[in-house]
């Protein structure tokens, strides 16, 4: 695999998350999370979240829409302020490349394969988590071929704003994902490259949300004898 993630908050501490590790030799679990509000209250209901989110993952075989279903139910139990997050995880096996991905209200990902324009994948998405209890999350599997990479963003990317108060916007990250040059491109080139170009379109306006960007390549298929 080729893993890079980067994360900014708006404040001194921040409501969204990230997490990826491998869970044992051939799984690698990812996750991006963007808690709604800001400040301590956030900032502490994402680490309960990210907490959770790697315990019942570690402690479990389970598939990724389950995983998401126990910790909404955790979640949904120790939630005075009613906070909610919208989250997106996935499991990827890295000896074949098969990919479970599931949503929880978040921004759709952004799949790059060699030789064709980025596009943003059409997964299916529950309700942010704590917001349905026992909602049953159900999570899509994608293949993956040596090459592909998967990109995972907040929405602090496509609220960013300019000093005319125009939105960076989903379109603004395709053409930039698609200018890249895709010889070069690798997870951290990616994330960097989106961080750079969504500084340029601010051109000194105020940071509004924390923003988080995360890639997830693919790079070989099966060992063969």
């Amino acid at each position: 695999l080729d893993f890079y993630a980067r994360l900014e908050p708006a404040e001194e501490v921040g409501g969204d998350l990230y997490d990826a590790f491998m869970i044992d030799d051939r799984r690698f679990f990812f996750m991006v999370g963007d808690v709604a509000g800001k400040g301590v209250a956030a900032s502490l209901f994402m680490a309960i979240c990210k907490t959770l989110a790697k315990s019942t993952v570690m402690n479990s075989d389970a598939p990724v829409g389950e995983i998401l279903v126990r910790v909404n139910d955790e979640l949904s139990r120790q939630n005075p302020a009613m906070l909610f997050v919208t989250a997106v995880a996935g499991i990827v096996d890295v000896a074949d490349g098969r990919l479970q991905l599931c949503s929880a209200g978040h921004e759709n990902p952004i799949l790059m394969r060699g030789g064709r324009p980025p596009e943003t994948m059409a997964v299916e998405s529950g309700p942010p988590l704590c917001v349905l209890e026992d909602y049953p999350y159900a999570a899509a599997d994608i293949p993956l071929a040596p090459g592909d990479m998967l990109v995972l963003i907040s929405d602090g990317i496509t609220e960013a704003h300019n000093p005319n108060q125009e939105l960076y916007g989903r379109a603004r990250i395709i053409d930039c994902l698609g200018g890249m040059d895709e010889a070069a491109r690798g997870a951290e080139r990616i994330c960097r490259g989106i961080f750079d170009d969504v500084r340029r379109f601010a051109d000194g306006a105020g940071q509004s949300d924390d923003i988080t960007v995360l890639a997830v390549g693919y790079r070989t298929g099966p060992k063969k004898d």
